[in-house]
């Protein structure tokens, strides 16, 4: 024991630094740590958990354009992750409201399982050169847990 603290008491300056250059260390990497978080999760965080509903975006284009595909030139859906982006270009006739009534008719084909998972976001544009093509694109938002449409603020 005496020679365990005449060692000691001889080099207790290096002892000393010794313990500082651990407690350094340790503390960068606890500090290194806290810094670089773990990026491998998932993109969209928890908010995907949970029950899934599957969609199959062509059939349910296809449903679509029979019921509103004479009012259109194009619909196309897409899916990503919890949110379907619907991108509708009407035909040259149709005025701003008009287009309104056809997202509106394009959601309503959708089942009730699809419209209470996704959120949906519309997207309806116009082509030709008519009068009020300025008051284009039109940008819609539905959440899921809600029965109504929330639309840009009109031009």
């Amino acid at each position: 024991m005496k020679k365990v603290l005449n060692f000691i008491k001889k080099r207790k300056l290096l002892i000393l630094l010794l313990i500082l250059i651990i407690l350094i260390i340790v503390l960068s990497i606890k500090i290194i740590g806290i810094f670089t978080e773990n990026e491998e999760g998932a993109i969209y965080g928890e908010r995907l958990s949970g029950k899934s509903v599957k969609i199959d975006t062509s059939k349910e284009t296809d449903t679509i354009k029979a019921k509103i595909g004479e009012s259109v030139k194009s619909i196309s859906i897409r899916r990503q992750g919890r949110i379907l982006n619907i991108l509708i270009t009407v035909n040259d006739d149709k005025s701003r409201d008009d287009s309104k009534n056809i997202a509106k008719d394009a959601i309503g084909e959708l089942s009730d399982k699809i419209k209470e998972y996704y959120d949906i976001q519309l997207f309806i544009s116009k082509d030709g050169d008519s009068e009020d093509k300025g008051q284009f694109p039109i940008l819609g938002y539905k959440h899921h847990t809600k029965e109504n449409i929330t639309w840009t603020k009109d031009r």
